[in-house]
Formats: structure tokens, sequence, C-alpha cells
């Protein structure tokens, strides 16, 4: 259905899960109940079967999401920590048309140190400190740190990586802050399952005996080949992971009946998604940001709105988060021209995405972190790392090209190997040759790019934070 000019714009709702792969969703297909109440929100709008994110973790990922570009596009990565402010971002967009925006963060990327938060009016980041102290104090302080340290540990397991707290201030803000007379957009960027993992009594279901408070397998020690784990341990990892998935549905079902309940979901735009996915021992491979393998690619993404995403529908179509963007644009009526950011997404609405389907998606890896290698393992050679990739996806699914700055290319079909086992490359170059051709003329249609040098100064607490994630 095609939006109607003289209707009132609709709200916008995203409710972001990180680290969340599509494939433990049980409406995508998993066999234990994972995910309830998504699956009645996927029962009653319509849900996209193959969600390619554009990057393979949260900064990237989600700057591709609030301007419409792909990284190569935005140039938002590790070695570049910014937004840059000549990208306008959907916040902007939508608060110079008279939306009311409002952003609750749960991960330290989503914050104004790294540009993130442009056009949002209210927005916190639970992540970076206890942000009723920032009244008080400008900077963190000891005690603020040792405070969130204390909630961190303690609580995490029964209230979430600041879950409880991001979506209490959501409800708080449709109480007190938002004007009924105005559209909306509102995103909450949920931690949870994000490592570590935590046990949560109610979700965690555990086979075997083991049953620790917090899972924190070290990543880096085991790509790099230091430490390794038995079958019981991926098992348990993949467990806490169902578990947290299962956390966090729970919350968001509580979320989404409280709005209902009071009409803030009438004419909304309610988006669920991830921002990347994860890798369990996939590929000798722990966490994300390391690879474009579908378990850090493929992700979930679930939309309803009472006219036009609605009927339970599954799409089989590739759609990306790039594609989010112009989609929320076309539905507030917001002529796609005025937008300055060159946008290459497309509609989402279903019947626009079988009319008018993808040919691949793309996922780049740009500018990997190999900052905690070089400090833990200074011996460890870490030049398979630092290479850039970017993987070219066919729709169907057909095959997936996944190029290598080193020259090492890699080639699956995903209708025989969805897994990515078996490596074409060598057995069938021609193959190979024609896709390496598609993704040099994709980059090619990109035009001239360029980035200046902006860095944030991070905060000495935020430092220690992204060097427990495993970023530093």
């Amino acid at each position: 259905m095609t939006p109607d000019a003289t209707k009132n714009r609709p709200n916008v709702l995203i409710l972001m899960m990180d680290a969340t792969r599509a494939t433990r969703l049980s409406c995508y297909g998993y066999p234990k109940a994972t995910t309830p109440n998504l699956d009645q929100l996927a029962a009653q709008g319509v849900l996209y079967e193959q969600a390619i994110a554009p990057a393979p973790w949260t900064l990237e990922s989600t700057a591709s999401l609030f301007t419409g570009l792909y990284p190569s596009q935005h140039g938002t990565n590790f070695d570049h920590q910014f937004l840059e402010p000549q990208f306008t971002t959907l916040a902007e967009m939508l608060t110079a048309h008279d939306y009311q925006t409002a952003l609750f963060g749960t991960v330290e990327w989503i914050s104004d140190l790294f540009g993130m938060t442009r056009g949002f009016q209210s927005r916190t980041n639970y992540a970076q400190g206890l942000p009723w102290l920032r009244r008080y104090f400008k900077k963190t302080t000891k005690f603020e740190k040792a405070l969130r340290y204390i909630r961190w540990t303690l609580y995490s397991n029964r209230y979430g990586k600041m879950t409880h707290e991001a979506l209490h201030d959501m409800r708080r803000w449709f109480q007190q802050t938002h004007q009924a007379n105005r559209p909306f957009f509102v995103m909450a960027h949920l931690a949870d399952p994000h490592w570590p993992w935590y046990f949560h009594p109610k979700t965690t279901q555990v086979s075997g005996p083991k049953r620790p408070r917090i899972l924190a397998p070290d990543a880096h020690r085991f790509i790099a080949g230091e430490v390794s784990f038995s079958e019981a341990d991926l098992t348990l990892m993949n467990e806490y992971y169902d578990g947290e998935i299962r956390f966090l549905d729970d919350y968001l079902g509580k979320a989404l009946g409280w709005l209902e309940a009071n009409g803030h979901l009438e004419d909304t735009i309610v988006l669920v998604f991830s921002d990347h996915g994860e890798e369990i021992g996939d590929h000798g491979l722990l966490g994300h940001g390391w690879s474009v393998y579908e378990p850090e690619l493929r992700v979930p993404m679930i939309i309803h709105h009472p006219t036009y995403f609605t009927g339970g529908q599954r799409i089989t179509e590739p759609v990306q988060s790039v594609d989010v963007f112009p989609t929320v644009m076309e539905l507030a009526g917001v002529d796609r021209g005025t937008v300055p950011n060159p946008l290459f997404g497309r509609s989402l609405l279903p019947d626009k995405v079988r009319a008018n389907p993808r040919p691949f998606t793309i996922s780049e890896r740009l500018a990997p972190s190999v900052r905690r290698f070089e400090r833990l393992m200074p011996n460890f050679d870490t030049t398979r790392i630092k290479r850039q990739l970017r993987g070219l996806r066919q729709r169907g699914p057909g095959y997936k090209l996944i190029w290598g700055s080193d020259g090492k290319h890699e080639l699956y079909n995903l209708a025989h190997d969805p897994h990515e086992l078996t490596d074409l490359a060598e057995r069938e170059p021609e193959q190979l040759k024609a896709l390496l051709a598609q993704l040099q003329q994709w980059q090619d249609s990109l035009g001239a790019v360029s980035f200046g040098q902006l860095q944030p100064e991070m905060e000495e607490v935020l430092k220690e934070r992204l060097k427990d994630l495993g970023y530093l």
C-alpha cells in the first residue's frame, strides 16, 4: 500500500537488539521458543527473511542506519570513530519536519562522543555513566564509576545491560515529554545479547551442570589459538546467548504492551532489528567485527504498522538497514530529493520490495581493530585480521563473494552451502571473476568520497569500557 500524503505522518519507533543473529529467533525457524513476543509482532506485521547488515559491528552499521549510506560512503569505522557532520542523519531530517525525537542507548558507540546522536532532541547513553549524575558533574566521577560497576556486575542477570533503565526512561519520556499533537521518532539500542553473557534464571536454559553467573570467553585469545573450547563449552555459550535473546524478548514484549495500552502505537512504524550478528565458534571466530560471514551479517528485521506493514507477511527478497532512511522519508511525506545524502536504499514497503528486488546486498569491514591483539599478544600475526573485507551476496540465495584487500577472495554457493564451509574460488574462477566485476561496478557507482580527520577525545572510563568489551 502506498502512503496517502493527506494523512497524518506516522510515528517511528526503532528497537535495536545488539549482536543478534536472525537464525536464533523462533520466528525465523529456530526450534527453541526464544522470541514469543517478537513472533507475535511478526505474525501481525512483516518479517524480512534475508535482512543483511552493512557492517559486522555497531558503529559502522548504526551509522549506515542513521545516514542511509554504506560504510564506504560515510567513512565511520574503527580508524575514524566519528560520524562527520557533512552527513545528515535520519533524526535531523525528522526533527526538521517537526518530529519529536528521543534516543535511549545502552552501548558506548551510540553517543555524542562519536557524533551518532545528532538530531535527537532527547538523548541518553547509559553505558557511559549514570545520566542523573550529569546534573551535578560534567564528567564521570570515580563514585559514578563504582556505582555503575556494581549495577553492571550484580544486577545484569535481572535487569539486563541497562535494558531496564533504558526502557523505563523511554516510558517516562512518553509520559512527561511527548506532545500528543506531534509525531515522534524514538529509538532504543539495547545491549542484550552482546557479550558478556549473563545467566538469567527465568530465561537461560542450561543442559549441563555449569551455571556461571557471567560467561565471558576471551575472543581474542581464542582467535589467536591461545585457548580452545570444547563442544560442552560452545554448547554452554550458545545456551547463554539464547537466554539473552529470550530475556530481551521479555522486555520488548512488556515495552510494546505498555506503549500499545497507552495509545502510543497508533499509526506507528515499529521496527525491530539488529545492528549485526555474532560468531560463536563459527569459522574459528568468536564475537563480531571479524568477518563478513553470515553469522555476523544476517540479522532479524520485523516491521509493523496498522496500514503499511501488516498481515504476517514474510519477505524473501534481500533488504538492508540502509533502506530504512528512504522508507521513513517516503512514509513521512518527505521528498527524497531534499535529503542531502546520496541515498542508495530502497523502499521496504512489501509490494515495492517484491516489485523491485535488490540484485545483491553489500557488507563491509573496512578498518578492523587489532589493538587488543597487539596489546595482549604482541607476537600474534594479525595480517589476516587487518585486511579489509567486502561481501557481495546475490539474491536467491545465490552466490556470495568475499573480497579481501590482500587479494585472497572467497566464493560460496549459499543455496547449497548456507554455512559457508566450502570455498569455490579456485573451482569456479569465472563466477568469481563475474562477482568481482559486479563489486567493482558497485564501488565505482559511489563516486568520489572524502573524509576529514576528526577523532573523538575519549574519557578514561569509556576507554576502559571499550577494553572490557574487547575493542581496545
